[in-house]
């Protein structure tokens, strides 16, 4: 159960970082998010 919840906690951190560097990445570089969206046809 301990490597279980290592690999948790290993999961939980790098979805945080990445929501919090996607955060950043809005903050200094608005409408990134729509442009790749329309960049991969994505809706």
């Amino acid at each position: 159960m301990k490597h279980a919840a290592g690999l948790l906690a290993f999961v939980a951190r790098f979805a945080v970082l990445g929501l919090a560097l996607a955060f950043v990445i809005g903050l200094f570089w608005p409408g990134v998010g729509s442009r790749l969206r329309a960049h991969f046809g994505m809706p």
